[in-house]
């Protein structure tokens, strides 16, 4: 079976709209990835705290709320003032986070990156829904490369500046300049022939009329929220459990793994996994793109075959039976692999299951809810046991 496909009424000339969104998704995952990226420095900010684990929970609580309350109000406002609003939100929250000390101020901070994440995503998804599937699965291969972009430039920092504090500064430095790039981009995307097309074939002539598109009236076309999640509600569980599980083992438990090999300090060799996933995980969700060999029928099976990967990382992170590093990239790999391809299948294939342009939409907002969801669960839950002595 091959990458789906749908006719388009207009050509997506250069695949401009596709890269465009892939460098939106980009920036939707790079302050994220920042933050867990820099775990010396929360360590030696707030020693003893856990804050590895925490991050997740403290961004993903917020942003749950508001992206729930995304899926009832998120068309009632024009997709650009909700990208500028997102946008700004993580430049503020990084400003917080590189000049303020305290605890308490990181920590709303990170909620904040938890709103804005949710503003921005759920924005990107529902407007992606409305397109071929592969554009969703741009968004999703741009989270990827955030990944990758991520921990390779940790990884130069950590080499050329062991300072924690120096090195987390370029980090939000640099997430800051993501942020204003996608800022720019987005009014450009808006501009396309093809993205008009999409968004309002009507007024494809007024960038400001494509958000008539957003702002119709609920009852108008006889619009259900329960008989669209009818519709759709396997697959977003699919999303919310795929999430679940990769939370019970990345970062936080990812981040006590040791290398058999003493030379080899402990933080360079999370850092290496750190890479691993990225990478694996950028491969799965670009596969998508050319091919696709799991049904949607289907899917479920792999996300549930996914959670007997718990155990060994459980068994890894203690050098019970899987000492040797050759066994934890190995699962690292295979872990990453499926996390970023059954992921990406799942949230391409929701919107297929919507009727109207209007459905595709909010299929997008609920698909991106259930999978901050997923990793809020699997957060706290990870985090539960890791206190467990």
């Amino acid at each position: 079976m091959t990458a789906l496909q749908t006719a388009n009424p207009i050509e997506d000339k250069y695949k401009l709209a596709y890269i465009l969104l892939l460098i939106e998704g980009t920036g939707n995952l790079w302050v994220y990835n920042s933050l867990v990226s820099v775990h010396e420095f929360f360590d030696a900010r707030f020693p003893n705290e856990g804050f590895e684990y925490q991050i997740p929970i403290f961004m993903n609580g917020p942003g749950i709320v508001c992206l729930f309350l995304m899926i009832r109000f998120g068309d009632k406002v024009g997709i650009m003032y909700r990208v500028t609003f997102g946008l700004l939100a993580f430049i503020s929250s990084l400003f917080i986070i590189i000049f303020v000390d305290s605890y308490a101020a990181n920590a709303i901070a990170i909620g904040i990156t938890g709103v804005a994440n949710a503003v921005f995503s759920s924005s990107l998804f529902g407007f992606a829904g409305m397109f071929p599937p592969l554009y969703t699965q741009a968004l999703m291969a741009g989270n990827g490369v955030a990944g990758i972009g991520v921990t390779l430039i940790r990884l130069a920092t950590v080499l050329l500046y062991p300072d924690p504090k120096t090195s987390a500064n370029m980090f939000f430095g640099i997430s800051i300049g993501m942020c204003v790039l996608c800022l720019v981009l987005f009014y450009v995307l808006l501009t396309l022939p093809f993205v008009r097309a999409h968004y309002n074939p009507k007024k494809s002539d007024d960038v400001e009329a494509h958000q008539s598109l957003l702002h119709e009236d609920d009852n108008s076309d006889g619009f259900s929220y329960l008989a669209l999640f009818k519709k759709v509600g396997v697959m977003a569980s699919n999303v919310f459990f795929c999430y679940v599980l990769t939370f019970l083992c990345f970062p936080g438990l990812t981040a006590v793994f040791t290398s058999e090999f003493h030379y080899v300090k402990d933080s360079m060799f999370v850092l290496l996994l750190f890479i691993e996933f990225n990478v694996f995980d950028f491969i799965g969700r670009s596969l998508p793109s050319v091919w696709i060999f799991l049904s949607r029928e289907r899917l479920w099976m792999s996300v549930w075959g996914r959670f007997l990967l718990y155990p060994l990382f459980a068994l890894a992170a203690r050098n019970i039976v899987f000492s040797n590093d050759a066994w934890k990239y190995a699962m690292m790999a295979i872990f990453a692999f499926t996390n970023g391809y059954v992921g990406s299948l799942a949230m391409m294939f929701g919107p297929t299951m919507a009727s109207t342009p209007k459905e595709q939409q909010y299929t997008g907002f609920i698909m991106i809810s259930l999978l901050n969801t997923g990793i809020f669960v699997g957060s706290n839950i990870a985090w539960g046991i890791s206190l467990i002595k």
